[in-house]
């Protein structure tokens, strides 16, 4: 039997937990890289980077500024569709 909790979480990446985390200064960027680890910069050049989580991450910087980001993939790649669906053919009525 197909674990179909664990399946909605591995696709849409949330366990319904938020992590909070307060940086000691001024968000300039948040990065989601392609690991799924955060790279969080501050306007003062500080970098700081944050592990891959499963969970919703709300960062809130030193002025109160609160920045969301969520496990789920940035981008789902599904796979082609069938080649009958890809092609499209245009008949003439007599």
């Amino acid at each position: 039997m197909v674990d179909g909790d664990k399946l909605v979480n591995d696709l849409m990446g949330d366990t319904g937990t938020v992590i909070p985390l307060d940086v000691q200064f001024e968000i300039k960027s948040v990065v989601k890289n392609a690991d799924g680890t955060l790279t969080i910069t501050g306007t003062n050049g500080v970098v700081f980077k944050q592990p891959k989580t499963d969970n919703d991450v709300i960062i809130t910087d030193r002025n109160g500024n609160q920045y969301a980001v969520s496990p789920a993939p940035q981008s789902l790649k599904l796979p082609p569709a069938p080649q009958s669906l890809m092609t499209l053919r245009s008949f003439k009525s007599s």
